[in-house]
């Protein structure tokens, strides 16, 4: 049977009386978490090399924050973000799973979402945002618990949403403006691989310095033929959020 440890990052935010003000925060404790996956049987000998490979590897490094924010009648936003590390040299993660709760000051949890990340390759940094949470909480977030469970095993190359081949496209850059009714993120990709690419997934975190205040997440809808490069974004909530960094990262089937 697997042996499994969850390793959760507690993001803690000092909330402001104010309905209308913004807030974030973030985490990183140095601790991560993971699922090491064996077959059960006797198996060969490298399988048995790659079971005790795993079963020694080092865990997640997790950070993770948010802002939370009302609009001017009264609806509440949250914008979250994280940041997972590999810090594995030789193995890799997939389909990683990433628990967001947004919890209140009493300890109830307001909203949960989650979100999987394909491919993290070993010793690679990846950013992971919720498409939405605390939307329309009925308080101000208190907390941020995000939880890690992943397999770490022998490195094969990407993998995209549907258990394929996959690629990661190269995050051209990003960044934030002010719009005429809200902040809004533009960012562009390009397509490195040999093939059209339709329906490649974005995650992108939002920092001020290290500490993440929040983030993002969709679908880039057009094709992107071999060597073109598309720009790609959304308007943010809380629509105040401003941020001057944003990582960003694009994953595709081929």
């Amino acid at each position: 049977m697997p042996r499994m440890r969850v390793h959760t990052s507690l993001t803690w935010l000092l909330a402001a009386a104010l309905s209308s003000a913004l807030v974030g925060c973030s985490s990183g404790d140095g601790e991560g978490s993971r699922v090491i996956g064996t077959d059960g049987g006797s198996g060969d000998s490298s399988s048995k090399e790659d079971a005790s490979a795993a079963a020694e590897a080092e865990d997640f490094v997790v950070t993770s924050g948010f802002t939370t924010g009302e609009d001017s009648i009264g609806t509440r936003y949250t914008s979250a973000g994280a940041r997972l590390t590999n810090p594995n040299r030789d193995l890799a993660a997939y389909d990683v799973q990433v628990l967001f709760n947004l919890v209140g000051s009493n300890g109830d949890v307001l909203d949960t979402t989650s979100e999987t990340v394909y491919y993290v390759a070993p010793g690679e940094t990846v950013p992971v945002a919720p498409l939405q949470i605390g939307f329309e909480a009925p308080e101000v977030p208190a907390e941020l618990q995000v939880q890690v469970v992943g397999e770490f095993v022998k490195d094969e190359g990407p993998r995209g949403a549907f258990g394929g081949e996959g690629a990661i496209l190269d995050f051209v850059g990003g960044k934030i403006n002010k719009g005429e009714y809200g902040n809004e993120l533009t960012a562009q990709v390009k397509n490195l691989t040999e093939v059209v690419v339709e329906l490649p997934e974005w995650d992108c975190i939002y920092l001020q310095g290290d500490k993440i205040v929040g983030g993002s997440s969709s679908t880039i809808t057009d094709p992107i033929p071999p060597g073109t490069t598309v720009q790609f974004g959304e308007s943010l909530s809380p629509d105040s959020l401003m941020a001057p960094t944003v990582e960003c990262r694009v994953v595709a089937d081929l």
